[in-house]
């Protein structure tokens, strides 16, 4: 990595320390800090070993994930301009204790509010346009509201999920319904915690979504990670290089979708694009044996032409 590299990585860990530091305090219980549990710590649907690995070690984060972090905030920036004109405020803090007294605390990224009611808005940004909201999401706005809740028991709260992407521009709003039960079930999860920390002790993980992305695989009880064997140097760059290039990959497939639509709406079969020629290819349907109708109706002739299947391998990296 060349100086210049070298100097914005270190430069921007440093200001994203400072920054998250003086904006929401110290958030682990190292070094004699307090900490706190932070609304998205103790989701029913989280990774209760990275959470509490989060809370009790130091983590630095890299700069390609600093980054992604960065695009959250740029979107709720969005956000605010969009909510121009109406009575809203930012990053609203609410505040709880678990059981054991340990600190929980939630920073509500929009609230907009009038005399008879609050609206409890929750900025996502994807890469990909859903049709519904992510479970996390939702234990989060039952966890928001629900502490509200407790500080406004006499307004109407409702909340949102304000899903954004950030490349092409997609975007839909989600309504949430407060459910007590699932906000009790986030209570239940942030007790279950606090003893964790109090105890020491490291639960066993979940397997997200956001494996890839976690500072802890490498250790990870969930992922083996502590018992499998370690790849020379040489071998361990083969990987990095897989990892840098998966991004690539995924853009790459999203291009070629708007490539594709496009295509298909002009009813263009092939053009050129200076030196390169771009064709739509039409691949044709073939035909097919249900195999799982085939051994309900027919068990005999299915069981007469099964063979067994040689099965094959493949490369996984997380």
């Amino acid at each position: 990595m060349c100086k210049f590299n070298n100097f914005i990585t270190e430069n921007y860990k440093r200001k994203s320390a400072e920054k998250t530091i003086a904006e929401l305090g110290h958030r682990n219980f190292v070094d004699g800090n307090k900490g706190y549990l932070g609304i998205t710590d103790i989701l029913p649907s989280g990774c209760d070993e990275k959470t509490i690995l989060s809370k009790t070690t130091k983590v630095e984060h890299d700069l390609e994930q600093l980054i992604i972090f960065g695009r959250g905030h740029l979107g709720e920036d969005m956000v605010a301009d969009m909510f121009d004109g109406l009575n809203y405020t930012r990053q609203v803090e609410v505040l709880a204790k678990t059981r054991q007294g340990i600190d929980i605390k939630g920073h509500i990224d929009f609230v907009l509010e009038d005399k008879k009611q609050m609206v409890v808005v929750e900025v996502k940004t994807t890469s990909t346009e859903i049709d519904s909201p992510y479970e996390s999401w939702i234990y989060q706005i039952q966890a928001q509201i629900g502490f509200l809740k407790r500080k406004y028991p006499n307004k109407i709260i409702r909340g949102y999920v304000f899903a954004i992407n950030m490349n092409n521009g997609w975007h839909k709003a989600f309504p949430v319904e407060f459910n007590e039960l699932l906000f009790d079930m986030v209570l239940a999860k942030a007790d279950e915690l606090a003893q964790h920390i109090i105890n020491k002790t490291i639960p066993k993980g979940e397997a997200q979504l956001y494996c890839a992305k976690c500072s802890f695989k490498g250790s990870c009880q969930t992922l083996n990670g502590a018992n499998v064997q370690e790849f020379p140097t040489e071998v361990k760059e083969v990987v990095k290089k897989i990892v840098a290039l998966s991004s690539l990959e995924k853009e790459i497939k999203e291009l070629k979708s708007q490539l594709k639509d496009y295509m298909v709406a002009t009813e263009t079969t092939k053009a050129k694009a200076d030196n390169n020629i771009v064709s739509l290819i039409k691949v044709k349907g073939k035909k097919s044996v249900d195999v799982d109708l085939l051994r309900n109706m027919m068990p005999d002739i299915y069981t007469q032409f099964a063979v067994n299947d040689p099965g094959y391998s493949f490369v996984k990296v997380v």
